[in-house]
């Protein structure tokens, strides 16, 4: 195997070709348009599509040689670019957990989230930059639809191996009177914008040697051509920038960096509180809950609080950015990063949940005492940062120092992306629940590129992990049908608005309608019932609904009627309907409530039963005439 330095030597040399720049609109335009998600994300050697970070490299490198425009034929282009795949291909194969990271960020989060974050940073973009965070992204979205507008004005398409005309170059081409047209900004405006992101031409990029090493041309991705003529080639690299560069800007600024830091805390925290409240309800969700305890006044903070059931989730948003030496891959400069970032977030985070079930912590909000129930039967910890860090959840799994106890389980450490896709696509409190317990009871039996792609072996197939096998891969390309539904919803994509899977599979079948009315209820046991019917496999499920459906039919005949099931692992339930007269009305019994919720919480041993034994469900027959028929 070839070495990395020598292999981004050789893609260095490539990139320097004349009329290169071609070379990159072709591959630009087949990787990043288009409306099959499945081809988009596939990255296979046969098809060699790059991935966002790929491309950002082929760019910084053309940047550093200097690239220019001049023209070169289609055979030309088809070459090169069957070359650039082979180096990138090559380069795939060298182990690199930043460079190969899969994001959860996608362009819409980018474009909806940056003026709500800088805000209130206004007075500091107008009197530094010349132009307020909303009159940026105006420009940058005239951008973007400049750019959708020549896609569709193109003819045809570019397929597999194959270069067509007309050359796809003039997509990514653009003037500012265009530019000041489309988004009805003044020029000036738009040249404010333009210049705070752009690369001129000429000796930039130098120190670009290794995948590791800072690109100017991602942070920085429109390239100067001419004095008329602009370059975008990467239009995803100027949402993140419009979205990360600013905090660089404002830290540059000794007397402005702290109020800087103080606003990206508040909106981080607002920003999960807002999500968390569209799956658990406002009466759920708390912000800046403060408790103490004891004469010393032994104190804590919690940033977000969930609250349903006998579940709770202690959020922790740290707003500590990554620092360029970090992006960069300075091992010593991504540790101090991550202390920083998700290690206090998660140790302060421990310190609450093991604390939140003592009945003496005094708990308050705002400096008003806050009663909640205690007694959690399960705490989840959320450590959330504000920004793309790549490669997350491989960091947290090599670097965290966790712990658990009876009732805190593992952290779970994210972005705010994907907490977004968590609270858009798990829009009811069991199944958001269900996911996050499962997702950090088999982290370990977990192979994944990135947490995108377990959500989506969730909805598809529920976390099952196969009988006998010790641990899943999970690949990170399937997650495409997540990219679907999230576009179909937020831009209205045409595509399929959910993911096919365990909240469709049900739809219309009498198990499906018991979860649906199992979802509406705060209550424990109710809950836990439903976190045990969501761990059946599809046979048991099955068999559960066709059952229940022969036990409703009190409702007409008002006879009694009974079952019970035990399942695969040695856990069951009983079901048991009867008809009440017209004149009897139902009452809460707390005590009813105590013996059932005893009930559900009892764990089941699995254990063999004989053919002749009596059947554990308690009917009195042998287990060959009961449930080992069923068996």
């Amino acid at each position: 195997m070839r070495t990395e330095a020598k292999i981004f030597k050789e893609l260095e040399a490539l990139c320097a070709k004349p009329g290169y720049v071609h070379v990159l609109a072709y591959l630009s335009f087949r990787d990043n348009f288009g409306d099959d998600f499945g081809k988009l994300h596939e990255r296979t050697q046969n098809l060699g599509r790059h991935i966002s970070m790929e491309t950002s490299t082929l760019i910084g490198l053309a940047v550093k040689c200097g690239f220019n425009t001049d023209e070169i034929s289609l055979e030309e282009i088809g070459k090169l670019a069957e070359q650039t795949e082979k180096l990138t291909r090559e380069l795939n194969t060298i182990p690199n957990d930043m460079f190969y990271d899969v994001g959860y960020a996608y362009p819409f989060h980018y474009m909806q989230l940056a003026p709500t974050r800088y805000t209130n940073d206004n007075k500091w973009f107008q009197k530094h930059k010349n132009f307020s965070i909303q009159e940026a992204r105006g420009v940058i979205k005239a951008l973007f639809d400049m750019q959708l507008k020549k896609v569709k004005a193109m003819r045809g398409g570019i397929q597999e191996n194959i270069v067509s005309e007309p050359m796809p170059l003039h997509i990514f081409m653009f003037t500012l009177e265009e530019v000041a047209e489309q988004s009805n900004c003044s020029i000036q405006i738009v040249k404010n914008v333009v210049d705070v992101f752009c690369l001129n031409l000429g000796p930039r990029n130098k120190d670009f040697n290794s995948i590791a090493d800072y690109n100017n041309a991602k942070s920085h991705p429109i390239i100067k051509i001419n004095d008329k003529n602009y370059l975008l080639l990467q239009l995803f690299d100027l949402l993140q920038s419009m979205y990360e560069s600013p905090l660089y800007w404002m830290n540059n600024d000794e007397e402005y960096k702290d109020t800087a830091d103080k606003h990206r805390g508040d909106f981080t925290e607002k920003f999960c509180a807002d999500r968390l409240e569209s799956v658990f309800g406002a009466k759920n969700v708390y912000k800046n809950v403060e408790f103490e305890k004891g004469k010393k006044f032994e104190k804590g903070e919690i940033d977000v609080l969930v609250t349903y059931s006998n579940r709770a989730i202690v959020l922790q948003a740290k707003s500590k950015k990554l620092t360029l030496k970090a992006r960069q891959g300075d091992e010593e400069a991504l540790e101090a990063d991550f202390q920083s970032a998700v290690q206090k977030a998660y140790d302060q985070g421990f310190i609450c949940a093991e604390l939140l079930n003592d009945k003496d912590l005094k708990i308050s909000v705002n400096g008003k005492p806050l009663e909640i129930r205690r007694g959690f039967r399960e705490i989840y910890i959320f450590t959330v940062v504000p920004e793309h860090y790549p490669a997350l959840a491989a960091h947290a799994e090599k670097r965290l120092q966790w712990k658990t106890t009876e009732t805190v389980l593992p952290p779970f450490v994210m972005d705010i992306f994907l907490l977004d896709i968590l609270c858009e696509l798990l829009e009811t409190p069991l199944y958001f629940l269900d996911f996050a317990q499962k997702r950090m009871k088999l982290f370990k039996r977990i192979v994944a590129l990135g947490e995108i792609s377990i959500l989506s072996y969730y909805l598809n197939y529920n976390l099952y992990i196969p009988h006998g096998r010790s641990c899943i891969s999970i690949g990170y390309h399937r997650y495409a049908d997540i990219d679907e539904a999230m576009h179909a919803r937020r831009v209205k994509h045409r595509g399929n608005s959910n993911v096919e899977g365990i909240l469709t599979k049900w739809k219309g079948y009498t198990f499906g309608k018991l979860i649906q009315h199992i979802a509406q209820y705060e209550q424990d046991g109710v809950l836990d019932i439903g976190f045990f019917l969501l761990s059946l496999n599809e046979d048991e499920a099955m068999l559960l609904g066709r059952n229940i459906e022969k036990i409703i039919q009190t409702h007409s005949d008002g006879k009694w009627h009974d079952i019970s099931e035990i399942f695969a692992r040695g856990e069951g339930l009983t079901f048991l309907t009867s008809h009440l007269s017209k004149d009897s009305s139902w009452e809460h019994s707390d005590k009813m409530e105590e013996i059932v919720n005893g009930f559900v919480q009892t764990e089941l041993r699995s254990k063999k039963v004989g053919r002749n034994e009596s059947c554990p469900c308690g009917s009195g027959k042998k287990y060959k005439h009961c449930h080992g028929e069923t068996a």
